[in-house]
């Protein structure tokens, strides 16, 4: 992505962002961000972003959450309510996941047969 570096070059040197997408579109053989995306890194880059990669954001938690829990509840799916609030603030989870993840495991163990 050879626009990647040639962005921030446009932007410094005081070209707009219309001015940029443009030079972009004529310069570049391989395909370029719209026009609305030079206007978003441009506004990113008034802002103080001097990246072109997307900012750290809230979602779905990752897989090692689940991991963290299961170990921690020594596969024991059926916490009382003060051990799930004990386990919420060790790893720092929500009870919503917490719980989740434990019924999950209960699942699969149930259909294995080993509980």
């Amino acid at each position: 992505m050879l626009y990647q570096p040639t962005l921030p070059l446009q932007y410094h040197s005081g070209r707009s962002a219309n001015e940029a997408y443009r030079f972009l579109q004529e310069n570049l053989k391989e395909p370029t961000p719209s026009r609305a995306t030079c206007f978003n890194w441009y506004h990113k880059f008034d802002n103080g972003g001097e990246s072109l990669g997307d900012s750290r954001r809230t979602g779905r938690p990752h897989m090692h959450n689940r991991q963290l829990v299961l170990a921690n509840s020594g596969a024991r799916p059926d916490f009382s309510v003060r051990e799930l609030s004990d386990l919420r603030i060790l790893l720092g989870l929500q009870y919503t996941m917490i719980f989740g993840l434990l019924a999950k495991s209960r699942s699969c163990l149930e259909s294995y047969h080993m509980l």
